[in-house]
């Protein structure tokens, strides 16, 4: 959801957020209070469309909106064009904070003949991920046991022979055709098939495997064995697993000029049985973490395989490391995008990371928390719904829940679900939070006034008007997933959620009401009026009730 905000340049640490339906004028329930004579009372509005784009429409003002010097009703704002309220200017620019992009408003005082308000319209992208992926860069390590001068690149004055500058140049080949071979839209099996084709390209082996560790840290799943010639192999290959063993657990390389010859292995009789003459196994390392070994191996040939084949094996094998870390890191910021999305339908931005980042779990199971539950509902909906098409329902549901989410979010709150035409919000979970109470009654009178704003713009247009009454509890409730397995939601279960409903449902339109419990949580910050007691269903007695006129002086 992006979101604007107005600062003034001379006071840059004054905010005015500027979201779903902003107003601008002197009158105090205006989103954005501007204490300037040349300014109407309602002079604009500013709304953004499910799209993201930005509007423009003067109200009527006495003085008048000007965009680029011209005089406007109504009119889309984009990067760098110059606004202008009465005398007063500002300027709409783009932040990347840490939960993506925000578009910002910022005055600039009173405007030279001609000036107005700079808008800067939001930054193609979003915010970085905090995973980033690991730039797939040469990364040329060969085995302890030849690491030495002659396998660093040399400047040019000091390479001696041809076979040196040849060395080098196969090593930077190889590199490239890796990195071209290694495309980020490939999925693992189809990159591990072109690094297998690759290494039958660059060394005379009859099979190549490549083999990934399993979650358990310790078992090897062969996950792509291609033999030259004859494409991928489908039936099972018998590696010898002295081998695998003894580079998984050193972590270096191994290389077997004639491996039924070679003393390291005089006890292995895997080697024997399987009649494997030479053989190169490389661990598949990226820096500590280990994610498997790559093996290639001659059934027939002794001496096979140089030190320079293994230098440029190994040079395969921690490209493939590399491509496999980014891999991982690409699945981590996948799965956290597809969670951002589910949590952000509930969840305000704020608390949205703090679950993806392991900072605030949700809970597994059933738990009793104290939770301030919200309701809303709009009056005479369906006589309104009869009057309207189905697209012009929808559409009207959108403009006004994008408002009053944005508002809930804005104040902390959880959206729990919607219903209909109504909306059922919590305040106190996931996280507790000490001022639920308080912070869902302030909602409450915000939803109020921001619906007055959103009316002035339908109302213009010639719509019908919107109302809403709103009716908030708090109590002690259970809270926890709740569902199947394919399907699951947080929400509360509890006599005090059927309050909280009861109580919007006798709220008149425009007023919030509130219980005896809200009541003794925030009659010390709010001015609020004893109603008759209602008889609520459930209830053996009138229970006392409250209306909330606004903040205490």
């Amino acid at each position: 959801m992006s979101k604007a905000h107005l600062i003034p340049e001379h006071a840059p640490l004054e905010r005015h957020a500027v979201g779903a339906l902003s107003t601008v004028g002197r009158h105090p329930d205006n989103t954005i209070e501007v204490h300037d004579r040349s300014v109407s009372k309602f002079h604009a509005q500013i709304q953004r469309s499910q799209e993201g784009v930005y509007s423009l429409k003067d109200m009527g003002s006495r003085n008048g909106t000007y965009v680029n010097g011209e005089r406007v009703a109504e009119r889309d704002i984009v990067n760098g064009d110059e606004v202008v309220f009465g005398t007063v200017r500002f300027r709409f620019r783009a932040e990347r904070p840490s939960t993506g992009i925000t578009p910002v408003m910022r005055e600039m005082g009173t405007p030279p003949s001609g000036g107005g308000v700079t808008m800067l319209g939001p930054v193609p992208g979003s915010a970085p991920s905090k995973v980033s992926l690991i730039a797939s860069e040469p990364a040329i390590q060969v085995a302890d046991s030849f690491a030495g001068e002659q396998d660093r690149f040399l400047p040019g004055d000091q390479i001696q022979n041809a076979d040196a500058l040849r060395r080098d140049y196969d090593k930077l080949r190889i590199a490239h055709e890796l990195n071209a071979a290694l495309r980020m839209d490939l999925d693992v099996d189809e990159m591990l098939r072109a690094i297998a084709e690759r290494s039958f390209e660059l060394i005379s082996a009859d099979r190549c495997a490549i083999l990934l560790m399993c979650e358990d840290g310790e078992t090897l799943e062969p996950r792509m064995v291609m033999e030259r010639g004859g494409g991928e192999l489908k039936d099972a290959i018998r590696l010898s697993q002295t081998v695998l063993d003894q580079v998984i657990s050193n972590r270096k390389a191994i290389l077997c000029t004639d491996a039924s010859a070679d003393g390291r292995f005089e006890s292995s009789k895997s080697i024997l049985a399987l009649s494997m003459r030479s053989a190169m196994c490389v661990p598949l390392l990226y820096e500590d973490e280990l994610f498997g070994a790559m093996h290639v191996d001659s059934l027939q040939q002794a001496r096979a395989f140089s030190q320079k084949d293994l230098k440029l094996f190994t040079s395969i094998a921690n490209q493939t490391a590399v491509a496999l870390k980014n891999a991982s890191l690409m699945q981590q910021v996948q799965e956290e995008s597809e969670q951002r999305a589910r949590l952000g339908r509930l969840l305000s931005p704020n608390l949205v990371e703090e679950v993806v980042s392991g900072k605030l779990d949700l809970v597994q199971g059933g738990e009793m928390r104290r939770v301030a539950m919200m309701f809303t509902d709009i009056r005479g909906f369906t006589r309104m719904s009869d009057m309207m098409t189905a697209e012009q329902v929808t559409h009207m549901l959108n403009e006004y829940f994008e408002v009053m989410v944005e508002v809930l979010f804005k104040l902390g709150g959880t959206l729990d679900k919607y219903m209909g035409d109504g909306m059922m919000a919590l305040f106190g979970v996931p996280r507790d939070d000490p001022q639920a109470s308080l912070q869902a009654v302030r909602c409450g009178l915000e939803m109020q006034t921001a619906l007055r704003s959103l009316n002035r713009a339908r109302q213009a247009r010639g719509d019908r008007e919107i109302s809403i009454g709103i009716g908030i509890n708090v109590g002690e409730v259970t809270w926890g997933p709740i569902g199947s397995h394919e399907t699951m939601d947080y929400t509360v279960i509890g006599d005090e959620v059927n309050v909280a409903a009861r109580l919007c449902s006798m709220a008149p339109p425009g007023e919030v009401i509130i219980s005896r419990s809200m009541f003794e949580d925030v009659g010390d910050y709010m001015r609020v009026e004893a109603l008759e007691p209602a008889v609520l269903k459930g209830k053996p007695e009138p229970v006392p009730v409250y209306r909330v006129i606004g903040p205490a002086a």
